[in-house]
């Protein structure tokens, strides 16, 4: 993400505050936030996507950012993560990515993203 940050134009990347934290059940992400609203959540925490946005729950629906959730470390997760998201938000759009070549990689789920974005947010 660092790397990407540095392509951003200099008025665009100081709007960027990237947190590099280690998450558990004890994260507090208001405190994180520190009454920042959060506008992107984008996750790749090897399996703990969904007990992250149960833990996010009340942000998500008050700041309702556009999040780009990994969805391949289990394969239940390509249900259970936008069910979840649908049971907090309703009217979020989704869209569901392949990062690497489907030809190579017919058999696996290497880097699916799963994308949700608010209506409102909708270009």
């Amino acid at each position: 993400m660092l790397d990407h940050l540095a392509l951003l134009p200099p008025e665009k990347r100081a709007l960027v505050e990237p947190i590099n934290q280690i998450l558990d059940e004890t994260t507090d992400f208001e405190k994180i936030l520190a009454g920042n609203k959060c506008t992107l959540l984008n996750a790749d925490i090897e399996g703990a996507e969904l007990p992250m946005l149960h833990a996010m729950k009340n942000i998500i629906q008050a700041d309702r950012p556009v999040m780009a959730i990994c969805v391949y470390h289990f394969k239940e997760d390509l249900l259970t993560v936008p069910q979840f998201i649908q049971s907090i938000c309703r009217d979020y759009v989704y869209y569901l990515r392949k990062y690497t070549s489907y030809f190579q990689n017919v058999k696996k789920n290497y880097e699916i993203i799963f994308y949700a974005v608010p209506a409102e947010r909708i270009i």
